[in-house]
């Protein structure tokens, strides 16, 4: 799917996925699928033990939350990484305490000191996903560092509307040179006053009977997000003034022998805006002349063709379309799912000249690409569970900002979807 949307969620870390499950055996798997390992009171967080990027080579470390053998009440949270390659640590922590039950009310304080993706941006009220590797990751090689103070509330307004609020205060510094024109002077780090909200609506969710008593969400399609963040000046001891609002609408065609999955994703912001709070629309093409060298990992709802930096926008609209089709089997052994996948945006930036040290494009004329993915290619008769996660992605550039030489208009990389099948 292209995001696995969660409703209701049991805890403010969002570490619960968008199904309750009863039984030890199923609530085994959904610990797991969301990335946690149940030991006592405690949830070890399987996704900080390790990851690598461009930047910080491996990156090792741990975390841990607790769960209801600890309280059901109160939670705490933290994590501890170490990159070996930029030879720095981030971590963080919470706490949390639970102020109505019946309508999920939490209330939460939380620190953390980390690298931030320049461009992303993420909802408040996302659920917790757990990949056996991200692939964008992998390729990321602009970063900023985050030091946050945050203050949390999350609230279930309905059994389909969940909503979320955050007050916090950050301090920015990119990794990279870069100054951006601010009145009369130029900044390169910053302090960030900000207040979210943010909401997701399930209009078609539903609570059905599930074992032992307990409810099931299925949340159904399609789904709503939308988020509005103000940033505050030094009225409240902020350096920035800005607006910012990010939507997004899933919707999943099922029919008995393929699924249709459209994504929209828009944002638009106002104000001071330096590059770390501008929108990147998901690059995921390495730089770099040599067509082979930029063989890599595809992502799920990531632009293929398009290169890290290209593009920055303070405001965008994008679609993505995904028709894929049930199991083909081409020989014995060989039984892809294969996917027929387009992508398109537009945006543009304000003021690109108050920008200075990383150069980068605009998308006022619209950016296209298509392509075809064999996932998921070898059946078990062939191969061991973890080669059957294998498949190959090839996309292709056209329209306004297809580039001169053919190859790099080309991407051509492997997928991998690991089942952890338990």
């Amino acid at each position: 799917m292209f995001a696995q949307l969660a409703q209701a969620q049991k805890s403010p870390t969002n570490k619960e996925s968008d199904s309750t499950t009863t039984s030890k055996a199923d609530k085994k798997l959904i610990d797991l699928e969301s990335g946690y390992l149940t030991i006592g009171p405690i949830d070890l967080d399987l996704k900080r033990l390790m990851k690598y990027n461009n930047f910080e080579g491996f990156k090792f470390g741990m975390g841990a939350i607790t769960n209801n053998a600890f309280s059901d009440r109160y939670q705490l949270d933290g994590f501890v990484q170490y990159g070996i390659k930029d030879k720095r640590f981030k971590y963080g922590g919470g706490g949390y305490a639970r102020l109505n039950k019946d309508t999920n009310t939490w209330l939460g304080l939380s620190y953390s000191r980390n690298l931030i993706e320049t461009g992303s941006y993420e909802f408040l009220s996302d659920s917790r996903q757990f990949q056996f590797f991200e692939p964008r990751l992998i390729n990321m090689i602009t970063f900023h560092w985050e030091e946050r103070y945050s203050v949390s509330l999350s609230h279930d307004l309905s059994s389909k509307l969940q909503a979320n609020l955050r007050v916090s205060k950050a301090a920015i510094a990119p990794t990279y040179q870069y100054t951006y024109a601010l009145e009369d002077e130029r900044i390169s780090s910053y302090d960030l006053v900000e207040a979210s909200v943010s909401a997701q609506w399930f209009p078609f969710g539903s609570f059905s009977d599930g074992k032992e008593g307990q409810a099931l969400f299925k949340s159904r399609f399609p789904n709503f997000t939308l988020q509005y963040t103000k940033g505050y000046d030094d009225r409240f001891a902020g350096d920035l003034d800005y607006h910012k609002l990010e939507g997004r609408v899933v919707h999943h065609l099922n029919r008995q022998r393929s699924i249709t999955e459209l994504l929209l994703n828009f944002g638009l912001a106002t104000g001071d805006l330096p590059l770390q709070q501008l929108y990147h629309l998901s690059p995921n093409d390495p730089d770099n002349d040599d067509f082979w060298k930029r063989f890599s990992v595809a992502g799920r709802n990531g632009f293929e063709t398009m290169f890290f930096n290209e593009f920055f926008s303070d405001r965008f609209a994008s679609l993505q379309a995904r028709h894929t089709f049930k199991r083909t089997k081409i020989f014995n052994g060989l039984a892809p799912n294969i996917s027929l996948v387009s992508r398109f945006a537009i945006g543009n930036t304000n003021d690109v000249a108050r920008h200075d040290g990383l150069p980068f494009s605009t998308l006022e004329e619209g950016y296209y690409e298509s392509g075809l993915e064999l996932n998921r290619m070898f059946q078990d008769t062939f191969s061991s569970r973890f080669l059957q996660g294998f498949g190959l992605s090839f996309m292709y550039r056209y329209g306004p900002y297809q580039l001169e030489d053919p190859s790099d208009n080309i991407s051509f990389k492997f997928t991998y979807y690991y089942n952890l099948g338990i």
